[in-house]
């Protein structure tokens, strides 16, 4: 079984005036940028996008990139049918497999198999590689024995990256989605119905071999009449799908009195789609008197109170981000970006108020509790500086936090984190405005690196003083 895709009447373009002369596509590849220079065809190579560089690949490695595999088809082991659920379908393609008919021997073998796996309901698991340059496939094959035909289908399994698992509410839960008994006798009838089972003349109605696809029919029909009768409009009727509609009308007609008795049970009501908070008021609670009371109102036709979790969580975030005017140190990280975003106080403030965060947390912390906080919070203040273009800033202050780890007792292990995790100077190379060269940079993690050759780095020559000093110069 194939799904047959209509990709036979994909339109092709012709020329008006002489439809049979034939046409090409020239298509050529040109810079962007002022130029507008035509690339030719030798000058291009393959290549990736990783970040915003993009890395030129040649054939070679491209070449040794690829997984290579010999052409197989092979059993690698059996399973219980019962373990192939229908969810683990992969493809729009079963195969079947038979044996070749020209080697009687192959063939009592290949039977004694379908046989013993259809006896013990028993899949084989195979591995599948059309070409060695097809992907491997992961299948099973399921016996079929019918009349004198055996064979076996085969059908794709996924791997671990094609599966997909989805959680959804269980609807047993509420209790207004319990359909009543009545409701329950009204879907039974309508399923006995439109049973197809004994609907054609006591035979089954569903007969794939004979309903016949209408888009493709359609298009054949319409596509003959066209070549044979180019001038004359294109017919209507469809002998095909009026065949079809012929079947599902007599279901139609025998259920039409059970589908009332569907529509008189389940009572359908439009629901109006929820509005997104936009305006204080909606996302605070501060409502007037008269939205209040059509509120009230709604509330009154809902028969159970319901609770959107994204609305609750969304009007909690929102307050508590008003709520932030200082930096906090239970999460330190959030109030500064949430500060940054605000813009209020300003970038230097809310700067200086993260690093006052900082030494708190290296000097209040008992052992290395509180450095992992610290270190997160180093890195934030790190980044920023760099996307505001103010690298002085994170500079400066990592003179002051080498200069008291060395001073304090107990606090030179978390200049060793800072060193373990490579966290030093801005370099010009990340920020245009930093004055700082890479190996200055690589220098200041230095542990035997004396403060005139932190401050030559730096250019702070003239801003002589102590810690203190050095601090309020942020």
């Amino acid at each position: 079984v194939k799904d047959n895709k209509p990709g036979i009447f994909r339109l092709k373009k012709v020329y008006a005036r002489q439809p049979t002369t034939e046409i090409k596509v020239d298509r050529g590849r040109y810079t962007k940028d002022e130029e507008d220079r035509e690339i030719e065809k030798e000058e291009l190579t393959d290549g990736f996008r990783y970040g915003t560089t993009f890395v030129p690949i040649n054939k070679e490695t491209l070449d040794d990139m690829k997984y290579h595999s010999e052409k197989c088809f092979s059993i690698i082991g059996f399973s219980d049918a019962n373990m192939m659920r229908r969810s683990l379908y992969l493809g729009d393609t079963v195969y079947e497999v038979v044996a070749e008919p020209a080697y009687e021997e192959e063939g009592q073998v290949f039977a004694g198999i379908v046989q013993a796996m259809y006896d013990t309901n028993t899949v084989a698991i195979v591995r599948k590689c059309f070409s060695e340059r097809s992907s491997p496939e992961l299948g099973f094959l399921r016996p079929h024995i019918a009349h004198n035909h055996m064979c076996m289908y085969y059908v794709k399994l996924p791997f671990a990256e094609d599966l997909r698992g989805f959680d959804f509410d269980n609807l047993d839960v509420i209790k207004r989605n319990q359909p009543s008994d009545e409701q329950l006798k009204t879907i039974d009838k309508l399923i006995t119905t439109m049973d197809l089972t004994h609907a054609d003349r006591g035979e089954e109605a569903f007969q794939p071999e004979i309903v016949f696809n209408p888009y493709i029919q359609r298009m054949f029909q319409c596509i003959a009449r066209r070549a044979v009768t180019p001038e004359e409009p294109l017919s209507l009727s469809n002998t095909i799908e009026e065949m079809n509609n012929t079947l599902i009308q007599s279901i139609v007609s025998k259920s039409k009195r059970t589908l009332d008795t569907v529509h008189e049970d389940f009572v359908l009501r439009e629901t109006e789609r929820r509005q997104k908070i936009t305006t204080g008021d909606q996302l605070f609670g501060n409502d007037d008197h008269l939205t209040k009371k059509l509120r009230l109102e709604e509330n009154e036709n809902i028969e159970e109170p319901t609770t959107d979790s994204t609305s609750f969580e969304a009007q909690s975030a929102a307050k508590k981000k008003a709520a932030i005017s200082t930096i906090g140190t239970i999460t330190p990280v959030e109030d500064f970006k949430t500060l940054i975003e605000q813009g209020s106080p300003s970038f230097t403030d809310v700067c200086k108020q993260m690093s006052t965060i900082i030494l708190e947390l290296i000097n209040n912390s008992r052992g290395d509790a509180l450095f992992e906080k610290a270190l997160q919070c180093i890195q934030s203040l790190r980044e920023i500086c760099i996307q505001k273009l103010e690298p002085k800033l994170f500079n400066d202050f990592q003179i002051v936090i080498k200069r008291q780890a060395a001073n304090i007792d107990g606090r030179k292990d978390f200049w060793t984190k800072i060193v373990d995790e490579k966290i030093s100077l801005i370099t010009s190379d990340e920020c245009i405005e930093s004055n700082v060269i890479p190996i200055e940079a690589k220098k200041f993690l230095e542990e035997e690196t004396a403060n005139e050759m932190l401050n030559n780095a730096l250019g702070t020559n003239e801003e002589d003083g102590d810690d203190e000093d050095l601090f309020d110069l942020i």
